[in-house]
């Protein structure tokens, strides 16, 4: 069922795309055609939200869809749907969720500890250096904690976008902080780790 599911939503996706390469291709807010998929929609409002391109919010948002699907159709309580680093959950206890951040030294040495009071919530990561995504930015990983799947998305892309060195993860979480939308953000370059909001850190 989850992998029917993903199908339905993506050839819907792909189905719209062809009418409207741009939603595909824009590196900046797109406006839907009329008719787009649900989908489409809100990867679109999460991007506009965040200053980006509308696919900057596939991952997050499939995740979510999915886990909405699954939760409505059996019922269940603790779900987690993982698409490529993005995750969504709802949980009934402590979870931890580990944090990959390529070749830094800090990858997979640290977790986010959340609590069944912060969920249903999303998990984004976007990395310059893990994956094939596009990161305008140089970070190893940029983890956004939101209730919205496409938004968690969409801002860990415009965050990560900031971030170059070390010396821009203080303002990237001044920016995050400054959204209403972010909970929580981590950012790891190389050998140093900024977090705020939100998260809980505790070690592997």
């Amino acid at each position: 069922y989850c992998e029917e599911t993903a199908a339905s939503l993506w050839q819907e996706l792909h189905a719209y795309i062809l009418k409207d390469p741009l939603f595909l291709h824009s590196l900046t807010p797109h406006t839907p055609h009329f008719g787009a998929p649900p989908v489409a929609l809100k990867m679109a409002a999460a991007a506009a939200k965040a200053g980006v391109g509308p696919m900057a919010a596939v991952a997050g948002a499939f995740a979510e869809e999915v886990a909405q699907h699954l939760l409505k159709k059996f019922k269940i309580q603790d779900i987690i749907v993982e698409n490529g680093g993005d995750i969504y959950l709802a949980t009934t206890h402590t979870r931890r969720i580990a944090i990959w951040a390529g070749a830094s030294p800090l990858s997979g040495k640290l977790a986010i500890e959340l609590e069944p009071a912060q969920s249903p919530l999303s998990l984004c990561t976007s990395s310059a250096t893990v994956g094939p995504s596009l990161s305008l930015g140089k970070a190893d990983a940029v983890t956004i904690l939101a209730k919205n799947g496409a938004v968690a998305d969409a801002y860990a892309t415009a965050v990560g976008n900031q971030v170059r060195s070390a010396a821009d993860i203080e303002p990237a979480l001044a920016y995050a902080d400054a959204q209403e939308d972010i909970l929580g953000c981590v950012i790891i370059i190389g050998d140093r780790i900024g977090a705020i909001g939100e998260v809980r850190l505790s070690p592997l």
